[in-house]
């Protein structure tokens, strides 16, 4: 939640940290960087000595960033600090979080757990919200934000501890990961395909607003949209584990549908148009993370943390460069230029997403999977 909290509460903040558009995109850059450089260290770390301690080490991180926001912080640089602190905490939480569902959720409730797990990002936007929305008239209110948020992550460490039941960390010699080509096709996937998206979220309002909709309207949109992904990330995790659909092929097939979305809002239609085009590009295409993540620790037993960690850096990567890439695009090249950027981004992170497909079903993957060890990275 602390970057989602951050921009949400960027208004409320004291004005002698000149905290506009630049510096608030340094302090989110900062913090997606720092997780992205940690991300797949902490997966095999998680996967070698065990997730339970990662979780609880990243907790604590994210309690004591959120504290000392609240706390400690007089100035922009002190911000800056803390943020990539929290950032450090979210990079080790992802991939670790991961293995524990591997370790106590059946392998036939997977699709489920994971679309839940990746709803907690819409969730946080929308408490960020709700915390501004209560605090942010206050005198100073925006420290009762970042303490107020601190108690989600203050639950994990009371959390009790449980015995793994359904682990396959267990299989196997593992002190490599098995085919660093597909890892790394996962990874610049995900890279590409969370570009789009942060962009997306980044730019949809301003960017309807300069195609003539009201400002309320694209808002509106925007928040049902919203609604929807949470609910697309359950329900699509859901039918996975029902139907057995291959993750893989259904996170392209989420992918694809942002892709018409996104170039169905190019050609400025009508508001009922415009309504089905963003329910596509936001509602469907961003909900592709969790069939992928789930897909990814499928096709890896035993190295779950190492394999999702890459994954996760490279979705780390895309929304630290996504925003700074299209943003440049608009300034150069206008809204129009910015929505086919987001097409390519996102057929592309498509192709990736195939191709991974295709090269984790060939039975040299799986030999690969049997024998090798889980320390490697995809460098």
């Amino acid at each position: 939640m602390p970057v989602y909290l951050l921009g949400a509460a960027a208004t409320v903040l004291p004005a002698e940290w000149r905290l506009d558009g630049a510096r608030l995109g340094l302090v989110a850059c900062a913090f997606f960087v720092s997780s992205a450089i940690v991300s797949q260290w902490g997966g095999g770390l998680a996967d070698r000595r065990g997730a339970r301690p990662l979780v609880l080490g990243s907790a604590a991180g994210t309690v004591l960033a959120l504290l000392g926001v609240s706390l400690l912080t007089g100035s922009y640089w002190v911000l800056l600090g803390w943020l990539v602190l929290a950032g450090v905490a979210n990079g080790i939480a992802q991939p670790a979080g991961n293995v524990v569902l591997g370790d106590h959720v059946p392998s036939g409730a997977h699709g489920l757990a994971f679309g839940l797990k990746v709803s907690a990002v819409p969730l946080a936007t929308a408490g960020a919200g709700i915390l501004v929305s209560a605090f942010g008239t206050l005198q100073q209110g925006w420290r009762y934000c970042f303490l107020a948020a601190a108690a989600p992550a203050l639950a994990v460490l009371l959390v009790p501890r449980q015995a793994r039941r359904h682990s396959s960390r267990d299989r196997g010699h593992p002190t490599r990961l098995a085919r660093r080509r597909a890892l790394f096709l996962i990874a610049a996937a995900a890279a590409l395909g969370a570009a789009a998206n942060t962009g997306l979220g980044t730019f949809y309002v301003s960017a309807t607003v300069a195609g003539g909709q009201p400002a309320g309207r694209a808002a509106l949109f925007m928040t049902v949209a919203s609604v929807v992904g949470i609910m697309t990330r359950v329900g699509s995790g859901a039918l996975l584990d029902r139907w057995r659909i291959p993750p893989f092929l259904a996170a392209a097939a989420l992918l694809v549908t942002g892709l018409l979305g996104v170039l169905a809002i190019v050609a400025r239609p009508p508001t009922g148009v415009l309504l089905v085009a963003t329910l596509a590009a936001f509602g469907l295409g961003w909900s592709w993370q969790g069939l992928l993540a789930h897909g990814v620790a499928a096709r890896w037993p035993g190295r779950a943390g190492a394999a999702t960690g890459a994954f996760h850096t490279g979705l780390f990567v895309g929304a630290a460069g996504g925003p700074l890439l299209l943003g440049v695009v608009a300034d150069h090249g206008g809204y129009g230029v910015v929505w086919l950027v987001m097409g390519g981004l996102l057929a592309a992170a498509t192709t990736g997403v195939l191709a991974a497909e295709w090269v984790t079903r060939r039975p040299d993957h799986r030999r690969d999977c049997e024998e090798a060890p889980s320390s490697t990275t995809i460098s």
